[in-house]
């Protein structure tokens, strides 16, 4: 998992909630590793780079059959970084957007080609709202879905400048904006 926002806290609980025996995560906040860790990471790094050779290690050097990359903004060297994690017929699954004018991502083709390495685009992972969003509200309330840990901080509508702050600085999961009536007009 690259990046443990709200995608990537879901990513990973959805990973070890499904038996993984590694979820690894990497995220440059510091904050975020023991976030993470409470959705289920059992490892995390501050870079690609920094996970690459551990990655190597903790698979006896297969490598990640899955890499999830939920980063705010995808940049064009993060698909290629993912690939160099990603396991010999592995999926490297983009879970963020890059900014419409990016054209072009970074890749060696030998990757994909000769390591039959895939790159597989999602919009929500093939979630069926109907029936997907009422089979997770029914695993919170019986305690198997972690939904109020996903909300790290709450801001009343006025600090709103506050929780894009926090969430540009990695110090939040998802933040809520609490309404309450003197917030009516």
């Amino acid at each position: 998992m690259v990046g443990c926002g709200g995608v990537g806290a879901n990513a990973v609980w959805g990973a070890a909630t499904a038996g993984a025996a590694r979820v690894i995560v990497v995220d440059p906040s510091p904050v975020k590793e023991g976030l993470s860790k409470r959705f289920g990471a059992t490892h995390w790094f501050p870079t690609m780079a920094a996970a690459a050779e551990p990655v190597r290690e903790l698979t006896w050097g297969v490598r990640a059959d899955e890499v999830v990359v939920a980063v705010g903004e995808l940049q064009p060297e993060i698909v290629q970084e993912a690939l160099t994690l990603t396991a010999k017929g592995g999926v490297v699954v983009p879970a963020c957007l890059g900014r419409v004018s990016m054209d072009a991502v970074a890749l060696k083709p030998f990757w994909p080609a000769m390591l039959e390495k895939q790159i597989r685009g999602t919009v929500f992972r093939g979630c069926n709202p109907r029936t997907d969003i009422p089979r997770i509200l029914d695993l919170d309330k019986e305690g198997r879905y972690p939904l109020e840990e996903l909300v790290t901080k709450e801001y009343r509508l006025d600090e709103v400048n506050g929780g894009y702050a926090d969430m540009l600085a990695g110090t939040t999961i998802r933040g809520l904006i609490r309404f309450d009536e003197s917030d009516r007009r």
